[in-house]
């Protein structure tokens, strides 16, 4: 059963009114459980987009640096064969497609242009040197052949 708690101003009593779909971001617990007014809470959902935006913002930029260091450290390796480069895209894509479907409607425009943009740079630099891995093959293997 879902539950929107209102606390009275007047009396400071809380009420809980029945709610069928209550859609929201849900607030992430490391015990799985909240302690409120000595009654233990389960599932806390906000439904407020002014009042998510602080906790999404903080998840999705704590993700994003993530994503950074891993493929600017996968964008850096030594590796020869090119999985380095697929891996680093395959990652900011992956990023991008959980954005689009948890966040997007949470986060400002501004936000979401600045980390477009910023992945767009790194996609570009992980295509140049994929292709630079297989300019490199492709000559070795001709003068290989001669």
């Amino acid at each position: 059963m879902t539950y929107i708690i209102n606390r009275d101003s007047i009396n400071k009593k809380s009420k809980a009114k029945d709610v069928i779909n209550a859609c929201g971001y849900k607030l992430p617990s490391k015990n799985n459980k909240f302690m409120i007014c000595d009654s233990i809470v389960f599932d806390i959902r906000i439904i407020n987009k002014k009042l998510a935006h602080p906790f999404i913002y903080k998840v999705v930029h704590k993700k994003f640096l993530k994503l950074i260091n891993l493929t600017t450290d996968l964008l850096t390796s030594e590796d020869e064969s090119g999985t380095c480069c697929r891996e680093a895209l395959n990652q900011i894509e992956r990023f991008k497609a959980e954005v689009k479907d948890r966040y997007r409607l949470y986060l400002k425009k501004e936000e979401l242009k600045e980390m477009s943009n910023y992945l767009k740079l790194l996609q570009k630099q992980a295509k140049i040197k994929e292709m630079e891995i297989y300019e490199n093959q492709m000559s070795f293997t001709e003068r290989r052949i001669r």
